[in-house]
């Protein structure tokens, strides 16, 4: 299961007895750094929004892109451009709240804590109001890659979830591949990456090389 900013903890856990639930520290480039969004989370309840989630745990840029795009967030709005496009709107707004807290928590008098007070608030109700626009369309291939870089694997689906099986179309998965003997002529389908271009000792020709994956495994 994709990671969960209300049920996932640090490392990997396990769901319903059988379903393996991603640690927000497992997502690529934050580690440690979600500690404090956890620790929000288990003092206080579950996050209700992603404005909610912003004025609480006031993350970093990294953080709420890699937790957009990772599926983290995908309980408040599945549509994961939707939500990366509408970061750009608050973050700077959870930059602003931090420094009001800041200075609010070191006033000496009063009346600037008050006034820093009521600036916070205000910033808050901002955030709280912010809402994904959901016309925006989102490329389902691309949502995945973004999720296979931030998590190792496709989780949520897999791009080949669109297409017939490989029976279908006269070939066979890329697993069975692998145990067959060599030197046989097969027929595999799957997503190909790592393409690189080389040049040929004997002539110098150029030639392809690339990785092609499917359900089952890479070639």
């Amino acid at each position: 299961l994709v990671p969960d900013i209300n049920r996932s903890d640090l490392s990997f856990t396990i769901e319903d007895s059988k379903k393996i639930r991603f640690g927000l520290a497992k997502i690529k480039g934050l580690g440690k750094s979600v500690l404090g969004i956890v620790l929000e989370r288990n003092q206080n309840g579950a996050y209700n929004s992603i404005g909610d989630f912003a004025v609480r745990a006031e993350p970093d840029k990294k953080a709420l892109e890699a937790l957009t795009e990772s599926g983290a967030l995908d309980n408040f709005c599945d549509n994961r451009l939707a939500v990366f496009q509408m970061l750009d709107a608050i973050k700077p707004d959870i930059k602003k709240l931090k420094d009001q807290r800041k200075k609010m928590a070191a006033a000496i008098d009063a009346k600037k804590a008050e006034a820093y007070r009521e600036k916070a608030e205000a910033t808050m109700g901002k955030l709280l109001a912010v809402k994904p626009d959901l016309d925006i369309c989102e490329n389902p291939l691309e949502k995945l890659l973004k999720e296979r870089e931030l998590l190792g694997d496709f989780v949520s689906g897999h791009p080949l979830d669109h297409y017939a099986v490989p029976s279908k179309l006269g070939a066979i998965e890329i697993g069975k591949a692998l145990m067959m003997d060599s030197g046989r002529k097969i027929s595999v389908t799957g997503i190909i990456s790592d393409f690189r271009v080389r040049n040929r000792r004997a002539d110098g020709a150029n030639f392809g090389v690339f990785k092609i994956r499917d359900k089952t495994g890479e070639i």
